[in-house]
């Protein structure tokens, strides 16, 4: 009786009570959270996410998943840091309670309840991939028809096998409540808080999980679960989480000191980032297509098998790369080992050194019709250019009112076209690969070329 008392005074305290103040001011009580494991390749890897201070300046609130059997956790702040111990954990919700070894002069922040379908903007502050400064993003919720969505929700729309998985593992458990996130929460922002504007937390970003090659986003609602987190008597997991590729990973030497970690962070992270602009894309991971099939909706899954299978694709080792433009949430597949370099209008391209040109375009438009029409304009644009005819053996997939396309083009000089749209909301993502049919005969050319329609299909079944 009386730790329920307990529970229900500090559960008003820390949702009614607590002071109003912004985003920017709350995010000062926010950390990077790093830890040291090995993987089973023997290696010895950095892994990083977000906490959070609640309650006391010494507890830290982070996402399980991001703590769980690591050998070392260390707690940042600025330029100083401090280990930490993992004090209790949430196993439902997937939520670790840390204990600081010392103070990082920290305050504590605030709970507030909040409707999973709210269309209000919120702010999320992390560290993604690991950068050394804080960063802060907008975030937007996905609506849904429930009013208590729950992790089922997601995972009856990707695979069976990751349910089992979870259930298995024991956390995240596929029936606690969730805010489905419509925005993209990136590597490294496990365990991040959701603010109100006025600096509140609503939510835990939880990562997500590849719908496909695209993430699909939630978060823990914060005022359902955190204060549980001072009570809970949950057993503290032993091994790593088999959903370990969802936090922001470095491989380093044991011994490294901490500015020779920074400094392969930071290089690394630069070399899996295209710059376009004031676009880019960073290659968020590595997977066979049997991988990304293996977390899509079984009826598409099956038929993106079935065309691959067709075309002689061996889908257990044919590897490719995933970038993701964080921007629109759209995902990127190139061939693995492939090369992007951004051009002014917004296309990413390969290198083209294999005589096969493979571009994509994300774009976030201001509503679908602006999408569509976009797309409409640009395929008009290569008919106008007078370089580019309908090639009129292959059959066009035209939905203009949608801004749906699959068509095929020729030019005078025997170059191939094949031109690809979607729009996904106010988001479109556009596509083309030039190639020459008739080199086609030439094997080497012709699997080369199988691979770049393969990337094109990923996105095409997978993008957001």
């Amino acid at each position: 009786m009386k730790k329920a008392l307990l529970y229900l005074v500090l559960f008003l305290i820390t949702i009614t009570y607590g002071f109003s103040q912004s985003h920017l001011v709350s995010s000062q009580s926010v950390v990077k959270v790093k830890t040291v494991f090995t993987n089973n390749k023997g290696q010895v890897v950095n892994g990083t996410a977000t906490g959070w201070c609640y309650y006391n300046p010494l507890y830290i609130v982070t996402a399980l998943h991001a703590v769980a059997g690591v050998s070392k956790i260390t707690v940042y702040k600025d330029n100083n840091f401090v280990d930490a111990t993992i004090e209790r954990v949430i196993l439902k919700a997937d939520l670790a309670l840390l204990r600081l070894s010392t103070s990082l002069n920290l305050s504590p922040l605030s709970l507030e309840r909040v409707d999973p379908n709210s269309e209000l903007t919120y702010y999320v502050w992390g560290f993604p991939h690991g950068v050394y400064a804080i960063q802060g993003n907008k975030v937007d919720f996905a609506l849904t028809r429930e009013t208590t969505p729950t992790l089922n929700s997601i995972l009856n729309e990707t695979s069976k096998q990751v349910k089992i998985d979870l259930t298995n593992q024991g956390y995240p458990l596929p029936d606690v409540q969730i805010i489905r996130i419509g925005s993209t929460l990136q590597p490294g922002q496990s365990g991040a808080p959701i603010l109100t504007s006025q600096g509140k937390v609503i939510g835990v970003a939880d990562g997500g999980l590849y719908g496909g090659a695209s993430l699909i986003n939630w978060a823990m609602p914060a005022s359902v679960y955190v204060p549980q987190l001072l009570f809970s008597t949950d057993r503290k997991p032993s091994s790593l989480p088999f959903q370990v590729n969802l936090m922001n990973t470095t491989t380093v030497d044991y011994n490294a000191t901490n500015q020779q970690q920074r400094y392969k962070m930071e290089n690394e992270a630069k070399a899996n980032t295209i710059v376009n602009g004031t676009n880019s894309i960073s290659k968020v991971y590595t997977a066979t297509i049997d991988q990304i099939l293996a977390n899509l909706p079984e009826n598409k899954a099956v038929k993106l098998r079935k065309d691959l299978i067709e075309m002689k694709v061996a889908t257990s080792t044919t590897m490719l790369d995933v970038y993701q433009d964080f921007k629109t949430g759209i995902a990127i597949t190139m061939p693995r080992g492939g090369m992007f370099t951004g051009d002014p209008n917004g296309w990413y391209k390969n290198s083209s050194i294999d005589g096969i040109t493979y571009a994509v375009c994300p774009w976030n438009c201001a509503s679908p019709e602006k999408a569509a029409a976009l797309a409409t304009s640009t395929y008009q644009s290569y008919i106008d250019s007078k370089i580019w005819f309908k090639d009129t053996k292959n059959q066009d997939v035209i939905e203009p009112v949608w801004g749906n396309y699959e068509r095929y083009l020729v030019s005078a000089n025997g170059a191939n076209m094949m031109f690809s749209s979607h729009v996904y909301g106010s988001t479109l993502i556009m596509l083309y690969i030039i190639y020459r049919e008739d080199q086609t005969k030439n094997l080497d050319y012709l699997n080369k070329l199988v691979l770049y329609l393969t990337a094109s299909m990923t996105y095409s079944g997978f993008a957001k």
